[in-house]
């Protein structure tokens, strides 16, 4: 029998039982890895759009005001779902001009969001501009007191007295809406104008009386001549809704008297609830 057999089996060359050449083959087999996907990740509300609404009539507004009437704030929270963040939109009321001019801001009911009262000098809201018939609608307000006619120049519409109102969001927004509410004139104490500076808005809806585009040198306006036409606040007489596409950061108002002749007159404009569209955060 040949030296490489023996008990009938059959040796390598190497003296490797054939079993165990089979087991060290067994342990070479490449090991095939199944790659499955991570789950995905919601996406950031920072990379999301969101619906916002700031409303004056609720207590989600968390509305503060500063001290005499030249600063406020209020918070819009989402209406789009869980996710964004809510967002702090702030107002600062100054006066046109280096002097006073005869304006004077209220310091009690300027950047307010007044209620029903007595009337008078005080605002008196039930349903603000009537924008929800059988509602109770609110709105912040710009007040002052004016004894004296802005001059206004032709070419820029640029007038050297009256109030300007600055609204600052924390980050930009988009399809920006709200209506203005009270716009309206009497006989001899005022005859409001009301536009922006920065944006020029898109009107809409405006009431029959309504004027202008509210820009430049076309505010807004009550008819073409001033008359006896004190329209109450809690009317849809009055009152044009604004639209700006965005993205905005900031938007400013102007608000003067046309027309005055007599006497010491309450002016008074209101902005109602804000929509608009932002980032989550």
């Amino acid at each position: 029998m040949p030296p490489s057999v023996r008990n009938g089996s059959v040796a390598s060359q190497s003296g490797l039982p054939r079993r165990t050449v089979v087991r060290a083959g067994a342990w070479t087999v490449p090991v095939v890895t199944v790659a499955t996907a991570a789950p995905s990740f919601a996406a950031s509300p920072c990379a999301t759009d969101y619906s916002y609404l700031l409303d004056w009539g609720s207590s989600t507004s968390s509305f503060s005001r500063g001290i005499g009437g030249t600063a406020a704030a209020a918070t819009a929270t989402t209406t789009s779902g869980a996710g964004g963040q809510s967002v702090r939109v702030e107002f600062a009321s100054a006066l046109i001009g280096t002097v006073a001019n005869g304006y004077t801001l209220d310091p009690t009911y300027n950047l307010s969001v007044p209620g029903p009262s007595g009337g008078g000098t005080a605002p008196n809201v039930t349903n603000l501009g009537n924008l929800t018939p059988g509602g109770a609608e609110r709105g912040l307000c710009l007040q002052h007191s004016t004894s004296t006619t802005a001059s206004v120049n032709a070419t820029t519409g640029n007038p050297d007295r009256g109030q300007r109102l600055t609204i600052s969001f924390p980050r930009a927004v988009s399809n920006l809406s709200f209506w203005l509410v009270d716009i309206d004139s009497t006989s001899t104490g005022y005859w409001d104008r009301v536009r922006f500076t920065t944006v020029a808005p898109t009107p809409s809806e405006p009431s029959p009386n309504i004027n202008g585009t509210g820009f430049g040198t076309s505010p807004f306006r009550y008819g073409t001549a001033q008359s006896n036409s004190n329209i109450d606040e809690n009317s849809a007489g009055a009152r044009v809704r604004v639209s700006f596409g965005g993205p905005v950061s900031t938007l400013v108002l102007e608000y003067w008297n046309a027309a005055y002749s007599s006497g010491s007159s309450i002016q008074r404009l209101f902005l109602s609830d804000l929509s608009f569209t932002a980032k989550g955060c």
